[in-house]
């Protein structure tokens, strides 16, 4: 992974069983999610057919802090092969939010077989644009979050992400 000094680990137990997550910081990158502006990652899911076919798909997380559990999740993101959606939502107060669901007939190949560009813009404090390979895909609003005040990216060690 590009960066890998940059990455940390956060542990965090679900359902009994222990999940490891990776993250990086913005700063590290010399990024930021202002309002007017665009954030472009490279996101890379290394695992592919066996996830692809799962249920539980995979989650990269937009964050103002490394634990979900100080200020929720700013933007929620993930592809579920199976059911061909990606799924978007907020974590706020120990609440998920309204989980939106983006129909993809392409989500196996896009999110599982092939590195793809998950490009975000940040329209207000509370309102983004999700492009995925320069395609719009969706305007969400993160209930109850401040985009802007995204300072982590999330993510599984099984998925690479790298700045563009």
């Amino acid at each position: 992974m590009k960066g890998s000094q940059l990455a940390r680990c956060i542990d965090f137990e679900r359902q009994k069983e222990k999940i490891v997550m990776t993250y990086v910081t913005l700063k590290a990158w010399g990024k930021s999610l202002d309002i007017g502006r665009e954030l472009t990652i490279e996101v890379q899911c290394n695992v592919r057919q066996a996830l692809a076919d799962s249920a539980g798909g995979y989650a990269i997380n937009f964050q103002q802090d490394r634990s979900s559990d100080i200020n929720g999740v700013n933007l929620h993101f993930k592809p579920i092969g199976p059911s061909s959606t990606v799924v978007l939502n907020t974590l706020s107060k120990g609440k998920w939010g309204q989980e939106v669901q983006m129909q993809d007939e392409n989500v196996k190949m896009i999110y599982f077989e092939n590195p793809f560009k998950l490009k975000l813009k940040a329209i207000s404090k509370d309102t983004v644009h999700v492009y995925v390979n320069d395609k719009f895909k969706a305007e969400y609003v993160c209930t109850n979050n401040d985009i802007t005040e995204t300072r982590y990216i999330v993510f599984p060690p099984f998925v690479s992400i790298h700045p563009l």
